[in-house]
């Protein structure tokens, strides 16, 4: 990944929530997600599976205060994370996007990336 993918990865690595946009039934869909970032990936935790294995699939999440949007587009694939790998995503249910024990583990590893400047939008 070049350079300016891992800087978007590294500002994406500072918030803990994004929205996974997706398709349901051919229509568009988000929902909102906890991400991590490892390995040049981006593992996302959600409540539901959404039928997005093997599916083209964009990410996005922002600091409005900091003014910074990243984006990112990939291959969703389900995978089942090893124990260290859920360690990352933390055991704080505060504010998490579950409300069932069980979660689906999705890794994207982005093929394109966008930064949005948000200062410059206004």
């Amino acid at each position: 990944m070049e350079f300016e993918g891992r800087a978007a990865l590294a500002l994406l690595g500072r918030v803990r929530y994004g929205r996974l946009a997706l398709t349901r039934g051919a229509l568009p869909y988000i929902a909102v997600a906890r991400h991590v970032v490892t390995d040049d990936s981006v593992l996302i935790r959600t409540d539901r599976s959404w039928g997005v294995d093997g599916t083209v699939v964009a990410y996005q999440a922002d600091d409005l205060e900091a003014g910074w949007a990243v984006q990112f587009l990939g291959t969703a694939r389900a995978f089942h994370p090893s124990t260290a790998q859920q360690a990352l995503f933390g055991t704080d249910r505060q504010n998490d996007t579950s409300r069932e024990p069980g979660h689906v583990y999705v890794r994207l590893d982005p093929r394109v990336h966008h930064r949005n400047d948000l200062a410059s939008a206004w």
